[in-house]
């Protein structure tokens, strides 16, 4: 099953989806890049598969993908409930759709 991505506003939408919007908001070498990770994790099955953009979990409940410093992709799980694992921990490979935060 692919990742699906949310997206909370139409500014982040326009952002992701618009590569004249990404260029003017974050330059051309991060757009490049947002538009290579939003690629890589909707071809995933799962998040543990996309590597690119050194992955780091974050407190509480974010992944970070870096981008072009100093930007960084930032997602969240968008389901309800999230799943988690027999110790309480987020399961991140049962998570299948994500909200796009934002880049910061």
């Amino acid at each position: 099953m692919p990742i699906y991505l949310l997206f909370p506003d139409p500014a982040v939408r326009d952002l992701c989806e618009h590569r004249s919007v990404a260029e003017r908001l974050v330059g051309t070498k991060a757009a490049r890049r947002l538009r290579a990770r939003l690629a890589d994790i909707c071809a995933a099955r799962k998040i543990s598969e996309v590597v690119a953009g050194s992955p780091k979990l974050m407190a509480p409940g974010q992944i970070v993908f870096l981008l072009y410093p100093p930007h960084r992709l930032i997602l969240e799980p968008a389901m309800n409930p999230i799943p988690k694992k027999k110790n309480g921990e987020l399961d991140w490979d049962a998570i299948d759709t994500f909200r796009v935060l934002g880049v910061r």
